[in-house]
């Protein structure tokens, strides 16, 4: 016991330095997004992009720090279903994205030849997104930002890999944009309030391939949700009180190629 008592200052406060890191990441994502009043909805599924980003990196005495944004082109499209019409359209558009985070590297294998970290963090995050619908007006979008907590493991079990896992829990400002036709009126929905929640969890693996370069993949789900608020859309000349609901799930896979800078 005593043993313990004097190796837990070590354990928790062992200095952790690594070099910023610059990295590249491009794959595919794949978008879900189902909003609905009490008399409409709409399910965007499949929605598909070709996603760029760029990641900075760093840890400097135990201080870690991250930022990531990107670019979302459509690759395949995706498909619109109208409901309670049940009318399907094909859909294009774009997608913005960044998060940042700062955290604490508790490294917990110091004077090692492994390395294993856990890392608490808070940060912030916003996404915008633009879906442009093939027939119907307008177009639809929606802006998600607000701060977000979470932790991650890290380990580099030699071998040249590394190897990370996180998740974080997100509160999110939400802005929501639409026009639709209903019963032959034209439909004008606008919505923003706080109150809405996500979840998000990633995954990275990389290699060393020299001193300077590393190869890997990324992977990252997210499910972000609004609470039901109380919204007014206009239908033609006559404003309606309705309930609003709104899911939003983004998955993405990507290669990541990193240098240190």
């Amino acid at each position: 016991m005593k043993r313990f008592v004097i190796f837990l200052p070590m354990l928790l406060f062992a200095t952790v330095n690594e070099p910023l890191r610059l990295e590249w990441l491009s794959g595919y994502r794949n978008d879900r997004i189902h909003w609905h009043v009490n008399d409409y909805g709409e399910e965007y599924s499949n929605i598909q992009f070709w996603e760029n980003e760029l990641a900075l990196r760093s840890i400097y005495r135990d201080i870690v720090f991250y930022a990531r944004g990107g670019y979302g082109a459509f690759g395949g499209g995706g498909e619109l279903k109208q409901e309670p019409i049940g009318q399907h359209f094909s859909t294009s558009g774009w997608a913005l994205d960044g998060v940042t985070h700062v955290g604490y590297a508790v490294n917990l294998t110091p004077d090692r030849l492994y390395k294993a970290m856990v890392i608490p963090l808070v940060g912030f995050s916003g996404h915008y997104e633009r879906i442009d619908r093939s027939e119907l007006p307008k177009y639809y979008q929606q802006t998600w930002y607000g701060p977000y907590i979470g932790g991650a493991i890290r380990v580099e079990p030699g071998s040249r890999l590394f190897f990370e896992v996180g998740y974080a829990y997100n509160w999110f400002h939400l802005r929501a944009t639409d026009q639709y036709i209903f019963n032959e009126n034209l439909c004008k929905l606008k919505f923003k309030g706080w109150d809405n929640h996500g979840h998000s969890g990633w995954a990275q693996m990389d290699f060393q391939v020299n001193r300077d370069w590393n190869l890997g993949l990324f992977a990252q789900i997210d499910y972000d949700y609004s609470n039901v608020h109380a919204v007014i859309v206009e239908q033609g000349d006559v404003d309606v009180r309705q309930e609003f609901k709104v899911r939003w799930t983004p998955i993405s896979g990507m290669i990541v190629i990193s240098r240190e800078l």
